[in-house]
């Protein structure tokens, strides 16, 4: 079995957050960090709120900007003008 295969499904880089879940070797192909599946101190396990704030926040931001965008538009915002 390869090193990642029985890793946590939440288990993610110490140093970058990368999912490290079935990967082929011990070490993080974002930054290089090495991990070890049998040491729990060797890599982090995230939460499922960390994993749907970080699935959802870019999202977010932009929708309440094209909201925000739109509703000046609508209102007719004085000194607003499209570029």
């Amino acid at each position: 079995m390869a090193p990642g295969q029985d890793m946590p499904w939440n288990a993610v880089c110490s140093g970058c957050e990368y999912p490290l879940r079935g990967l082929g070797h011990p070490e993080c192909p974002e930054c290089g960090l090495p991990f070890d599946p049998g040491d729990i101190h060797s890599f982090r396990r995230l939460g499922v709120l960390s994993y749907a704030r970080k699935a959802y926040s870019g999202k977010a931001v932009v929708t309440v900007f094209i909201l925000t965008f739109i509703a000046f538009l609508m209102l007719g915002v004085s000194g607003f003008y499209l570029l």
